[in-house]
């Protein structure tokens, strides 16, 4: 004790050359981590240092160093004196060190123990003769201890480990001076250890020693506020107030106890019970109300609250090999389970030789990364949504139907009636909306026509891809009117939000029609949704709004257009055959009677569902007529009267014949050139043979009959005339039609022969 208060009063005018420099040192004007200007002194901090002071080292305790904060960012760094070193790890340099010149190149081996914990008596030593002494009793004290020996009069592991680490810190020093201190070889071999210089580590970014230049501005410790170790969140802010609460006493009195009574203040605080957050009747030592104390009047409230790991975030048990296997994995199938990955990792051999950890770790670690299911899932789901708003009514209106309750239809049958609605998306008011028994085209024509004559043509009407949105007849009604139909995609009802929001109020009507004992009928239904949507939604706040759907609409003039245009619109459009003896066309079970010169043509038929009183008749584009429905008992039309038939101008048959026979003969023309000669063995009953085989003609009475009568008329004929015939109808007309045929065939070339019986027709 004596040494080191000896010590100490070596260090005194140092100590108070630092304090003076604290004291007078300014604000800084900019924050190191984002360069704001709302710097602000933030407290004091007491650090410790040893240095190295003419040849010997020197613990300086309780330095003072002012604190700096930054408003804007949250960052904080402690302003330190020249020589005082940022971390404790760096004093292992200054002791190390202290027998070597030059010191300053022991800097950059410092930066390689950023972050590790320095044994006390390091900082205790007062030569590196007595620090390598105690290295030198360090090992073999621990060696020399038997296996039973209790663990009080053994020398703790960490303290071996922590020589450990000063030895290969020497080895540092050695390699970056090109020096070996003295006695290190001696101390190194009696711990088994060879010196092994290594490159030196990385350089140091700041100067720490005494004399370095651009030494008069401390390292800051915390470069931004993301580095700040104190938690804010729920759980820390209700133990820091607990913990206010059991030294509130104390705090409160702070100056005026007396000697002795803060002693027993503190006692009677430990031996209360107290209700902590979460865990429910606890006791607080004493230490620990000192201590809370102390952190409060050092940092307030905020001091009391716990602080977070310093190894929080990072990864102790899982290699960088195994989470990126199992990343890969998780890309593979995103539905795959973490303890499947797990599995899979077992199997293939990945986890051998590796620490086991839980699932739970897996998960946390997976999650970080964004490679967990459930945030594979959203992503893989829909892009991110945005929130839009249109500067005026009209721009877009949003269209839907909603099934409602049951109701009684006309025919006494119970159906659920269905609500047709389109809303404004900027004043969130229904321009149209109205229960209907059927989710067809009628229905939404007559929603779309009361909007249109109230209001005048949107912008855009934005639906879903339903049957009766999907009609083509809607777009190009729309499209006639500079409206735009726009489909949402499918199973995507994020964009109909405004509409689908407003479902809610339907759904909260519907509970209350559906506590009627009896079924309404569809008039009934919408004349108390008529008065619930005015005294439910048009007149109430709209949390989007900030106002009524009402008060948003006052200021819109409406701009309706003319009915007649709007009935055009919407006409549904058939085609239809005009009837070829009453000459009436069939629309919605009835019957419209058309012009006569219409009877047995295909026409267009556009009418209204709702209005049958007349339809409109287009043929070819253009409009024909307005029908009316057939009359009953209506006085029928006279027949036409009868005109005399012209007379005909022209033999139209015995032009084709002729025009046949010509043809016939232009074919045959060669064969009946050809030099026939009479063979006296060719008889009418050779004749009738030859015909019969080559025409393939059916035995019976006719045939020989009419082929004898045309040999009587024409006969005697050259055998080769009539094959040659015979064999060219059989190729005109095939085989086994009429003799007729034939005989005609054979008829035309005997009257080609007799005509030119001497012209020859020249050889190719």
């Amino acid at each position: 004790m004596e040494s080191q208060r000896e010590v100490a009063q070596d260090a005194a005018p140092l100590k108070e050359r630092w304090a003076a420099w604290a004291r007078t040192i300014p604000r800084p004007r900019r924050c190191t981590a984002c360069g704001g200007r709302r710097v602000w002194w933030n407290g004091w901090r007491r650090r410790g240092a040893s240095i190295w002071v003419d040849g010997t080292v020197v613990h300086v305790p309780k330095v003072a160093c002012r604190r700096v904060r930054c408003a804007a960012c949250g960052a904080r760094w402690t302003l330190r004196p020249p020589g005082l070193a940022p971390h404790k790890h760096y004093q292992l340099d200054v002791v190390a060190g202290a027998p070597l010149p030059p010191i300053r190149c022991a800097l950059p081996v410092a930066a390689a123990f950023r972050g590790r914990t320095v044994a006390r008596w390091i900082s205790g030593s007062p030569a590196p003769a007595a620090l390598l002494q105690r290295l030198a009793e360090i090992r073999p004290a621990y060696r020399a201890a038997a296996p039973g020996t209790p663990s009080s009069s053994r020398p703790r592991h960490a303290l071996a480990e922590r020589a450990t680490e000063v030895l290969t810190l020497f080895e540092a020093l050695g390699a970056a001076l090109g020096a070996e201190p003295p006695g290190l070889r001696a101390v190194l071999e009696r711990w088994d250890c060879v010196p092994s210089y290594a490159a030196p580590p990385c350089p140091i970014l700041c100067p720490l020693l005494p004399g370095d230049p651009g030494a008069t501005r401390g390292h800051h410790r915390r470069v931004a506020a993301d580095d700040d170790p104190t938690r804010d969140d729920e759980r820390a802010i209700q133990l820091a107030l607990f913990r206010y609460g059991v030294i509130a006493e104390l705090a409160e009195r702070r100056g005026e106890l007396a000697a002795g009574e803060t002693v027993t203040l503190v006692a009677e605080i430990a031996a209360r019970e107290h209700w902590c957050p979460g865990r429910g009747s606890v006791q607080v030592a004493e230490r620990t109300v000192y201590a809370w104390a102390r952190r409060y009047r050092q940092g307030g409230l905020e001091a009391l609250g716990p602080r977070r790991r310093r190894d929080s975030g990072t990864r102790r048990v899982i290699s960088d090999r195994i989470l990126e296997r199992a990343i890969a994995l998780r890309k593979e199938l995103p539905k795959r389970w973490t303890s499947t990955l797990i599995d899979i990792l077992r199997r293939e051999g990945s986890l051998h030789g590796e620490p086991s950890f839980h699932r739970s770790t897996l998960d946390r670690h997976l999650d970080r990364r964004g490679m967990s299911r459930r945030q594979l899932r959203v992503e893989a789901e829909s892009p991110r949504t945005i929130k839009m708003r249109f500067p005026s009514f009209g721009d877009l209106w949003v269209g839907d139907y909603h099934h409602g309750p049951p109701v009684l239809a006309p025919d006494g049958r119970a159906t659920t009636a269905k609500l047709g609605a389109f809303i404004d998306h900027t004043t969130r008011f229904p321009v149209a909306d109205r229960w209907y028994l059927a989710e067809d085209l009628a229905s939404l024509r007559d929603t779309l026509l009361r909007a249109l004559l109230r209001w005048g043509a949107a912008r855009k009407v934005y639906v879903d891809r339903g049957a009766v949105y999907r009609a083509e007849q809607l777009a190009y009604s729309l499209d006639r009117i500079d409206c735009h139909l726009v489909h949402s995609r499918a199973y995507y009802s994020q964009g109909r939000g405004v509409i689908e929001r407003w479902w809610q109020l339907a759904d909260a009507f519907e509970h209350e029609i559906r506590l009627r004992p009896e079924l309404v009928t569809i008039h009934d239904l919408n004349r108390f949704w008529e008065a619930w949507r005015e005294e439910r939604y048009v007149h109430e706040i709209h949390s989007d709004l900030g106002r009524t759907p009402a008060e948003a609409l006052a200021g819109v003039v409406p701009k309706p257009i003319e009915p007649a245009v709007a009935r055009q619109l919407f006409l549904v459009r058939a085609d239809r055959t005009v009837h070829r003896k009453d000459g009436c066309v069939s629309v919605e079970g009835k019957r419209f009677l058309c012009e006569s010169f219409l009877r047995g043509r295909k026409v267009q038929v556009r009418f209204d569902p709702n209005d049958l009183a007349s339809v409109e008749i287009f043929r070819e584009g253009k409009r024909v007529q307005t029908a009316r429905p057939q009359p009953l008992n209506a006085t029928p039309e006279r027949p036409p009267e009868k005109t005399e038939r012209p007379t005909p101008s022209v033999d139209y048959l015995a032009l084709v014949r002729r025009d046949y026979d010509q043809r016939l003969l232009e074919q045959a023309r060669p064969l009946a050139y050809a030099e026939l000669k009479l063979d006296a063995g060719f008889d009418v009953e050779r004749f009738q043979v030859v015909v019969v085989e080559l025409a393939g003609l059916a035995p019976g009475v006719t045939t020989p009959r009419e082929l004898a009568a045309f040999w009587e008329t024409f006969g005697p004929l050259p055998e080769d005339l009539v094959r040659i015939a015979t064999e060219h109808a059989v190729r005109l007309h095939g085989r086994g039609r009429h003799p007729r045929i034939y005989l005609h065939a054979i008829q035309t070339l005997v009257l080609a022969h007799w005509q030119h019986p001497e012209r020859k027709e020249p050889r190719s």
